[in-house]
């Protein structure tokens, strides 16, 4: 799936903010992409617990999902630019 956007809406209690909601999130390609990283930056910055994901699905390779609204926020916090959605 290069070059398409994948979003995921999902019911789902945001780690972050602890919110409960359905919302688009992201997967942990277009937050790369968004933050100007790596996949596997954000994948270990998410297992790690320094970028808060929304939630993780099963599994031991389960995909980290993302509230964009969250990771511009690090972004913010963290002196990181983000790149437009495409």
């Amino acid at each position: 799936m290069t070059g398409t956007l994948m979003l995921v809406k999902v019911p789902y209690i945001c780690k972050a903010t602890g919110s409960p909601g359905v919302s688009t999130l992201i997967t942990a390609a277009e937050t790369a992409k968004r933050l100007g990283v790596h996949r596997s930056t954000v994948v270990r910055l998410a297992a790690t617990g320094d970028l808060p994901h929304a939630q993780k699905l099963p599994g031991i390779r389960g995909a980290y999902l993302f509230d964009p609204g969250t990771v511009a926020l690090w972004a913010r916090q963290n002196g990181r630019l983000l790149k437009a959605a495409s």
